[in-house]
């Protein structure tokens, strides 16, 4: 992902917007950590939106999530079923985002997350990214245990046969 020989500043807007698409379709496992660790980092600087974020997913995840779907939840001798317990963690999600600062920390964090990943996706060259085994792999990772994308139309590295047969 970080490879200084594979960086340069594109000559055109559609050179751009082609890397952009192409980049975010092959790391998007690693801009999606990008984007966490930019809203997690953002979050860090207010403490009580942190805390309120954390019980909020703490909540998605214990009452939904993680939750068997063929298990009801019993509060108190009740049985709740699904649609209220999605009801009530959206309605719950709603009332923390809006009516505390959360939102607004998390749109921050989030907008400076996609502006890390633009930028990255502009200035990586596409053109080391070669396909092996019908995906698409940076030949640095080969062998490792990365994820690679199969790109419809790509060609495979051995052989220069197209994988849409």
């Amino acid at each position: 992902m970080i490879q200084p020989q594979s960086l340069a500043i594109p000559a055109t807007l559609p050179q751009s917007i082609d890397r952009i698409k192409a980049n975010v379709a092959f790391f998007r496992s690693n801009y999606a950590i990008v984007a966490i660790c930019a809203l997690f980092l953002s979050l860090l600087w207010h403490p009580v939106s942190f805390i309120l974020c954390l019980a909020v997913a703490a909540a998605w995840l214990f009452l939904y999530v993680l939750r068997n779907g063929g298990d009801p939840l019993v509060v108190g001798g009740q049985v709740i079923g699904q649609k209220t317990v999605v009801t009530s963690l959206l309605v719950g999600t709603m009332v923390v985002l809006f009516f505390t600062e959360v939102a607004e920390d998390i749109v921050v964090g989030l907008f400076a997350g996609i502006a890390l990943i633009v930028v990255h996706g502009a200035v990586r060259e596409t053109g080391d990214l070669v396909a092996v085994g019908g995906a698409v792999q940076d030949p640095a990772a080969i062998g490792s245990s990365s994820v690679a994308i199969a790109i419809p139309g790509s060609y495979q590295a051995a052989g220069n046969k197209n994988i849409n047969k």
